[in-house]
């Protein structure tokens, strides 16, 4: 995959997370849902194909159109009719549609395909719908880079942040519940006004990156033959353990300093933020 493309992909993907918060905010779920889908389809269609919206004589690029399309038209279905069996069925053939979309990157015929491929297409698409953004933004983007160690070095911090966010909340949240006070130390930070902005954050980051990882699914050629390319293995050096490292240092010095107290009077108090 070309490095605009991937560019395209992620912007695509980012449009999609940031409607997706609009869209299940302000209009019902099943309203909303039919609204993302839609964007969905139109940013597949304007990124996976060869040409934008290039509809080409190729079965690859009329099997992409065709379960594209099927994946609207059973999204709609969901709010054309309220009864639990039909949405359900809806919702399954949607997401069958969705993933006979990157069908064509094993290099068959939707039109050959068995009803044990349909397994095989499920499977394929969640393993690429979650491997899709880091693949792209690690390995398909040429983000020009000055030398090749910087890359390591950002690469290594990237993958050492994401893999932070779990221990800090794991060791967070045990240390909330032993301690209430640092619980109540840990809750204070709301008051901050940031907890709305990190709600929108979050809803948008959920949908973004799967987003990335189907539309990069649907894109990649079925000449390819693979279903990733994850170039060289990334190596976790001190850049990669750094911000786990320093992350639960900073999360126990705050523990420990609940628990100390500075107060002269010797009650146990924590700094909390203004506001």
């Amino acid at each position: 995959m070309t490095s605009p493309r991937a560019k395209a992909i992620l912007f695509a993907a980012l449009v999609l997370g940031a409607a997706g918060d609009l869209l299940l905010r302000a209009w019902p779920i099943g309203l909303g849902l039919v609204g993302l889908v839609g964007i969905a389809v139109v940013a597949a269609l304007a990124t996976a194909l060869d040409r934008p919206f290039g509809f080409g004589a190729l079965p690859r690029d009329r099997d992409r159109v065709i379960a594209l399309a099927a994946t609207f038209v059973f999204a709609l279905g969901m709010v054309l009719r309220d009864a639990p069996t039909l949405i359900a069925y809806n919702f399954l053939a949607m997401l069958t549609c969705a993933a006979l979309a990157t069908w064509p990157m094993f290099g068959r015929s939707v039109a050959r395909f068995r009803v044990f491929d349909t397994a095989r297409a499920l499977r394929h698409t969640v393993a690429t719908t979650l491997s899709g953004l880091p693949v792209l933004a690690l390995g398909d983007v040429d983000w020009g880079r000055p030398h090749a160690t910087t890359g390591r070095r950002l690469r290594a911090a990237t993958v050492g942040t994401l893999l932070a966010v779990p221990p800090v909340l794991v060791v967070g949240t045990l240390l909330a519940q032993a301690d209430p006070l640092f619980g109540d130390f840990l809750t204070s930070w709301t008051r901050l006004g940031l907890d709305d902005v990190a709600g929108h954050v979050a809803v948008a980051a959920i949908i973004a990156w799967p987003a990335a990882g189907w539309l990069r699914g649907v894109a990649v050629p079925a000449a390819s033959g693979r279903l990733t390319h994850y170039g060289e293995p990334t190596r976790l050096d001190y850049f990669g353990v750094a911000p786990a490292l320093y992350a639960l240092v900073g999360l126990l010095a705050a523990f420990s300093d609940c628990r100390r107290g500075p107060s002269s009077a010797g009650a146990r108090t924590c700094w909390r933020p203004p506001g």
